[in-house]
C-alpha cells in the first residue's frame, strides 16, 4: 500500500509486474490508500481492520509491503539516523502487532 508523496506512486517492480490496484472494502481506506494486491479479499486480509486503523490515527504518509513472512516499511520523513532507527524500531513493532495481534 501506499499512501502520501507523490514519488510514491513511482515505485519499481524488479521481478515481475506490480499487482493490479485493488479495493480492500472499507470506503475510508480506499479513498486514500493506494492498494495493491492480486484480489480485494488478499489486501484485507494483508491489512487487517486493527493496522487499517492504526495507520488511519498515524496519519500514514510511505510505503507498507505485507508479505508472508516478512515486510517493508518506508516511512515518510524519517532518515537514516540513530533517532529515527528507534522511531522506526517502535513503528514495526506497533505495524505487526496490529497484524499478528
Amino acid at each position: 500500500m501506499r499512501v502520501g508523496e507523490h514519488f510514491l506512486t513511482r515505485v519499481a517492480f524488479i521481478e515481475s509486474s506490480p499487482p493490479p490496484k485493488v479495493a480492500t472494502g472499507e470506503k475510508l481506506w480506499d479513498q486514500h490508500v493506494t492498494t495493491f494486491a492480486a484480489s480485494g479479499s488478499e489486501a484485507a486480509r494483508a491489512f487487517p481492520p486493527r493496522l487499517r486503523n492504526l495507520l488511519a490515527s498515524w496519519g500514514f504518509q510511505g510505503h507498507l509491503e505485507v508479505r508472508p513472512g516478512g515486510l517493508a516499511v518506508y516511512m515518510t520523513g524519517l532518515r537514516p539516523v540513530v533517532e529515527h532507527y528507534q522511531r522506526m524500531f517502535g513503528i514495526t513493532r506497533e505495524i505487526l502487532h496490529a497484524i499478528v495481534g
